[in-house]
């Protein structure tokens, strides 16, 4: 996909689209709700991040559900080894 002025500022931005399964596929309403939380002033970078962060922890949550997360002991071993 060749670049394309997406901004009208004159930056050449090149958009690589995954499937919709492997975006973030956050319910409307839960952005509604995390934009609504947001400051009359607010950094774009910040609110990705933070949509970002809740995108995550959400298939956290449901990969542990599925029973694929470790528990916390081997969480510690594996830190520790980290740390050496």
């Amino acid at each position: 996909m060749p670049p394309v002025d997406s901004s009208g500022w004159g930056c050449k931005v090149t958009v690589h689209r995954q499937p919709l399964t492997k975006r973030c596929q956050m319910k409307k309403q839960q952005i509604e709700q995390v934009v609504a939380d947001l400051p009359e002033d607010v950094d774009v970078d910040h609110l990705i991040e933070h949509l970002h962060l809740l995108d995550k922890l959400e298939k956290s949550e449901q990969q542990l559900a599925r029973g694929e997360g470790i528990s916390h002991e081997a969480a510690k071993q594996r830190l520790s080894q980290w740390l050496k």
